[in-house]
């Protein structure tokens, strides 16, 4: 069998203009659990050794209520631990950093999304390692249908002395 491979490519040069580092607010907010937010900036060429500002400060609010202050730990962390956002709940948060304007970043906490269908279905195979697999094909009932929604639904394996566990996350 012969094989051929071809190839065309063309460098055109471009310059990137000269900005001004921005602040970055960086978060992944759970309902009815403590998270954690980080501020972090923007950076041009070779990355500097930390990209976390000192000195930060950050607050947040659900439903319009009273700003709460965040703490920052030793790493540039901020935790939420306390009046944590629920379900429905729109959020608000703020934060500056010495050096930078301050930004701010409204959320809505999703509403609980309900399995319809969740029975295991009598459709197996073997994956590439030999290992016989299941297909568990799933319904959701999603009560924000209006709103553009996202979802992301987490597998992991246990390994345990007896054998494995699979279990799942929506």
């Amino acid at each position: 069998m012969l094989l051929s491979q071809s190839g065309c490519f063309r460098t055109r040069p471009f310059e990137i203009p000269e900005t001004e580092p921005l602040l970055v607010l960086n978060a992944l907010i759970e309902a009815e659990t403590t998270n954690t937010l980080y501020l972090s900036q923007t950076w041009r060429g070779e990355r500097p050794d930390s990209i976390v500002p000192q000195g930060g400060e950050m607050w947040v609010r659900r439903n319009e209520g009273p700003w709460q202050s965040l703490s920052e730990n030793e790493s540039g962390e901020f935790n939420w631990t306390t009046d944590l956002p629920e379900p429905g709940d729109v959020l608000e948060v703020r934060a500056l950093a010495p050096g930078f304007e301050e930004i701010r970043a409204r959320t809505s906490v999703p509403l609980a999304v309900n399995l319809e269908a969740d029975q295991w279905s009598d459709r197996t195979f073997l994956n590439n390692d030999g290992v016989l697999m299941s297909v568990l094909p799933l319904g959701l009932a999603d009560p924000e249908a209006d709103v553009e929604n996202y979802f992301m639904l987490l597998s992991f394996v246990e390994r345990l002395a007896e054998g494995e566990r699979s279990a799942l996350g929506l």
